[in-house]
């Protein structure tokens, strides 16, 4: 089922949290690229990202089918 058009303020939120987590992002690698990890940390590491994407992914949908 189709997603409902976003209003400017609403738009303006998302487009806002992207930059917000792009920045996050490059922090992330930055760390990384200094930091020593066992393989086990890195799939912990990796589980982590998973669910969280899932979780965010779900929240954003819930928001957009609301504001509907």
């Amino acid at each position: 089922d189709a997603l409902p058009i976003l209003k400017p303020d609403q738009l303006q939120f998302f487009l806002s949290h992207g930059v917000l987590d792009q920045g996050h992002s490059e922090d992330i690698f930055e760390v990384l690229k200094k930091t020593i990890i066992t393989p086990e940390e890195f799939g912990r590491m990796c589980h982590v990202a998973r669910c969280t994407e899932h979780l965010y992914k779900q929240m954003y949908i819930g928001a957009l089918r609301k504001s509907s």
